[in-house]
């Protein structure tokens, strides 16, 4: 979670330049920390943690623990 805020922030701080168009980059990311879960649920439940940094204004790291028993809900982080 920590590296992809840094490489949100990063990428918010950079200025790309392609032939003479400017343009800056936002970041979203959608994370699942797993143990010993199907990795399908896992992908499914980043899939949900990036739409809902999307729906939170974009530019968002979304992290959500999962284990055998139960998910934790996500907690939107800037």
């Amino acid at each position: 979670k920590a590296v992809a805020e840094h490489l949100a922030r990063r990428f918010e701080a950079e200025e790309f330049q392609v032939a003479q168009t400017r343009f800056n980059v936002t970041l979203s990311a959608g994370l699942v920390q797993i143990s010993g879960t199907d990795p399908d649920l896992a992908l499914r439940v980043a899939d949900e943690n990036l739409c809902a940094a999307k729906q939170a204004g974009r530019n968002r790291v979304v992290a959500s623990v999962m284990t055998r028993e139960e998910r934790q809900p996500a907690a939107v982080c800037e």
